[in-house]
C-alpha cells in the first residue's frame, strides 16, 4: 500500500501540465502535489480521492502526505475504501519530476481498509485493482491514468523500498449488514523496480498494491468464516 501512494505523489507535477488549462493549474508546490495525487489516483482507480495536507522537508529530502482518502468505485457505498493517515517518501525532488523518478523509501503508517461486497458488483478492492489494470497507454498523449511521456510510453517509477505498518481491515457485505469483521494485517515490505530495473508504470504499481491488499485481507481465517464463505460465493470463488 505504501508504494502506491508514493508513486502517486511523485508523478503529480508532470501529470497536471497536459491535463489542466493554464489558468486552472496549481500555483504552488503544495497545491500541485495535492491536486496531482488526487487526479492521478482518481483516474487510475476510477474512484474519488482526497488529500488532507502535504509537507516537504528539503534537508531530509522527505515528502509527507497526510490524510489520503480513496473512495469506493461506483456501485459501492459512499464511505472510504482506503484511508491512509500518513505516507512519507524519501527522494531527490529533481528525480521526482524526471521521466524516470527514483524513490529510495516509501513509508506508510497504519491504514484502514474497508472491504465491501455488493451483489452483482463483487469486491470493491478487486474492482479498484481491475480498474488499474484496464489502463492502456494512448500513443502521443496522456492515457486515462496519466503519466505518459510525449511518445506515448508510460513513465516508470522506481521504488527501492516500500513499507507498511500493521493496519486494519474491516470486512462487510451488503447482504449481512450486521455481520462485520475486523482484522489486523501487515506489516509488510515491497519493492517496485521492474524486471529490467527501470521501474514500473503507475497503474501497474497500483494494481499490484491492490492485489497485495486482497491477499492480506484473507488473513485471520476470514475465508473460512460464514461471512467469508458468503463473500466467496458472491465473488464467484474469488474470480
Amino acid at each position: 500500500m505504501t508504494q502506491w501512494c508514493i508513486a502517486l505523489v511523485v508523478m503529480a507535477g508532470p501529470l497536471l501540465r497536459p491535463l489542466t488549462p493554464p489558468e486552472e493549474r496549481p500555483q504552488n508546490l503544495q497545491e500541485l502535489v495535492k491536486v496531482g495525487v488526487e487526479r492521478v489516483v482518481s483516474r487510475v482507480l476510477d474512484a474519488p480521492t482526497k488529500v488532507g495536507d502535504f509537507k516537504w522537508d528539503p534537508e531530509k529530502q522527505r515528502l509527507d502526505l497526510m490524510d489520503l482518502r480513496i473512495g469506493n468505485p461506483e456501485g459501492f457505498s459512499d464511505d472510504d475504501a482506503i484511508f491512509v493517515k500518513k505516507v512519507s517518501l524519501e527522494s531527490d525532488l529533481k528525480t521526482l519530476m524526471s521521466d524516470q523518478p527514483e524513490v529510495r523509501l516509501v513509508d506508510v503508517g497504519s491504514i484502514v481498509v474497508n472491504v465491501e461486497t455488493a451483489l452483482g458488483k463483487g469486491n470493491n478492492l478487486k474492482t479498484l485493482m481491475d480498474n488499474a489494470k484496464k489502463i492502456q497507454p494512448r500513443g502521443g498523449g496522456t492515457g486515462k491514468g496519466g503519466g505518459l511521456r510525449g511518445n506515448g510510453e508510460q513513465k516508470r517509477w522506481k521504488i527501492d523500498k516500500a513499507t507498511l505498518d500493521t493496519s486494519t481491515v474491516n470486512i462487510s457485505t451488503a447482504l449481512l449488514s450486521a455481520q462485520k469483521q475486523s482484522h489486523e494485517f501487515g506489516p509488510f515490505e515491497m519493492t517496485f523496480v521492474g524486471e529490467d530495473g527501470q521501474g514500473l508504470p503507475a497503474n501497474q504499481i497500483l494494481a499490484r498494491v491492490m492485489e497485495k491488499l486482497l491477499q492480506e485481507t484473507n488473513l485471520g481465517g476470514v475465508s473460512e468464516s460464514p461471512v467469508g464463505g458468503l463473500i466467496g460465493d458472491i465473488l464467484g470463488g474469488g474470480k
